[in-house]
This record gives C-alpha cells, structure tokens and sequence, in this order.
C-alpha cells in the first residue's frame, strides 16, 4: 500500500509539475511572440544604423575615408558629397572611446580606408567617455558587429527595443501610427530633410537668435582631461601603426556658441591639437570651428549642429582639403 501511495504522491506531483510549466508557456509564449513582433517593427525602422550595415554590406571593400564622432559629426557630412567612397560613423552622444571600437572592430570589412576624419569638439576631452551600459552599444552590436560593452556579450545584448524603451515606443508611435516620419536618409545613411530645430523655428531670425537656449558644456575636469587625452594617443597610434591617415577636425559652430566657450577648456583641447600635429606625421588638423564667413545662421540646425545646408558646404570644404593632402591615397 505504501509504495502505491508514494506513486501516486510521485504521479500527483509530475501532473501539478506539468500543470505548472503549461500555464507558465501558456503565459510567456504570447509575451515572447508579442515582443518579437515589437522587435521586428524597430528593425525596419528607418535608422541612419540599418542603411549604414547595407552599406558595408554591399560597399565595404571600397570605402576610402571613414568620419566619426558626435551628432555634431552625424549632421556634418553628407558622403553624397565626397569624390571618395566615404563612410559617417557619426552618431548621437558618441565619444573617442566608441569611435575607437568602432574602427578597431570593423576594420577586417573596411580594409582599404586611407583616411579618418576623427572629431575634436571643443569640449571633447572634459565629458565623460561612453559607459559599458551605454544604450547604444546594443546597436553597435546588431548592425555592426562591434562589441563595446568590455565583456562576453549575449543574445539580449542585440535586443534594440530594451536598450531604451522610451525612445522606441516613440519612433513606433510617430512611423507606424501618426506617420510623422520625416527622416529622408541616402543610400549612406545621411538625414536629407534634417532642418528641424530652434533656429528654423525662430525662422533664421538674427533678431532672435540671441535669446535662442543653446547647451555647451562650461564644466572643467582636469581628471577627464588626464583620462582622455591619454587615451586620444592610444587612439592615435593604433591609426599610426596601421598607416591611417588622419584629419583631427573641429566643426562649424554658431558665433554665440562660440562666444559662450570656457577658455581654459579650449586652450587645453587646443594643446592637444598642437601636440598631436607635431607627434604624428600622419595627423592633420582641420579648423572649422570659428568659421564664421562661410556658415552662416541658416546653414544651422541649433547653435552646434550643421542642417543639410551647412553639411554639403562643410563636406565639400573637408573633400577639398583631403585631396589637397593626397590624404585619400
């Protein structure tokens, strides 16, 4: 009698077993397939990264000059513009240390790059290089295939909507939902319609430009400066080593942005560039910061970002430049 008491104690286990991992499928399968569907909206998504991965994709092998750096970079060459076959890494928040990977780690698909455009801000070495957590290292991941999280990365690491949820929701909502879509990408993933900012909604005004919020960084930190500039040679003798050329390059900037910088913090980014020039025979500098003559206030999104319009004056001046240096061969 026992042994059948404990069978049937074993069976009535195995069927509450059972019961329990059905309604756990029963709950997770439709979370799971929803997600997925989520997932499979963003990808096709119209981002500067999926057109850019076509791009390697299809012209990798081909690619000369490669530019990098911030939203300031991602706004100011449009590749359409360049004789060479020119690839814009450029993107949002995007600091040295993910430019780094990012050239290290495709440099297998881009094996015939002669030059890079590496942006220098003026406040570059005093912000904070991107963190392991970055959200954008999961885009890194997907489409180019760049580990920047300092560790062994795992299948969520590719999941795009969890990097950042808020952000997502509102590229869903505004694409598939109120069709407020106007991003007009090229075939090298550069925005062709990206006017919208303050200063087209001041209307180009020069009466009220002044009164215009604009956001510099004012802060020093001699700590970062250590930090950065350091590993900006690192940088530089990995280019070095691999017979790169290389254009250190300040961006066009309004004149109030200008007239709000924190001197000590561009004398010490300045000294750099001087340090830089004259260590690597490689290494070219090109100034556009205070180039106030040629880029005018309709040529800007908001005080430190080129529209369309500045960026085919920038990109155009930035191909003159490279090939009066015989950089791209």
């Amino acid at each position: 009698m026992q042994d059948r008491k404990k069978s049937s104690s074993i069976f009535n286990f195995n069927k509450k077993q059972q019961s329990f991992f059905k309604s756990v499928l029963v709950f997770f399968i439709p979370v799971v397939a929803a997600y997925t569907f989520v997932e499979v909206l963003v990808s096709q998504l119209p981002f500067q990264y999926t057109i850019i991965a076509d791009y390697i994709a299809s012209e990798g092998s081909k690619i000369d000059i490669i530019t990098t750096g911030s939203s300031q970079m991602k706004c100011a060459v449009n590749p359409a513009f360049m004789k060479e076959p020119t690839l814009n890494f450029g993107s949002t928040s995007q600091h040295h240390n993910t430019d780094y990977a990012i050239i290290t780690q495709t440099h297998d698909k881009l094996k015939n790059v002669k030059c890079l455009v590496l942006e220098v801000s003026y406040s570059h070495f005093e912000l904070p290089h991107n963190a392991p957590t970055f959200w954008k290292n999961n885009v890194y991941l997907k489409y180019y295939d760049v580990n920047n999280f300092d560790r062994t990365t795992y299948f969520k690491d590719k999941l795009i909507f969890l990097s950042r949820p808020d952000i997502y929701t509102k590229e869903l909502t505004n694409h598939y939902l109120k069709k407020k879509t106007t991003s007009q990408f090229n075939r090298f993933g550069f925005d062709e319609n990206n006017y919208n900012g303050s200063f087209k909604k001041s209307n180009y005004d020069e009466a009220k430009i002044p009164t215009v919020s604009s956001e510099i960084n004012t802060s020093e930190s001699l700590q970062l400066f250590k930090h950065n500039t350091a590993f900006f040679f690192t940088f530089l003798d990995y280019l070095e080593a691999n017979h790169i050329n290389v254009v250190l390059t300040s961006l066009p900037m309004h004149k109030y942005y200008l007239r709000d910088r924190n001197e000590n913090i561009l004398h010490r980014r300045d000294s750099i560039l001087k340090v830089a020039s004259e260590r690597y025979k490689n290494v070219h500098i090109f100034r556009k910061e205070e180039d106030t003559l040629h880029f005018k206030t309709s040529d800007y999104i908001n005080h430190n970002h080129l529209n369309p319009d500045g960026a085919k004056r920038y990109t155009e001046m930035l191909d003159t430049f490279i090939e009066a240096n015989h950089l791209q061969q």
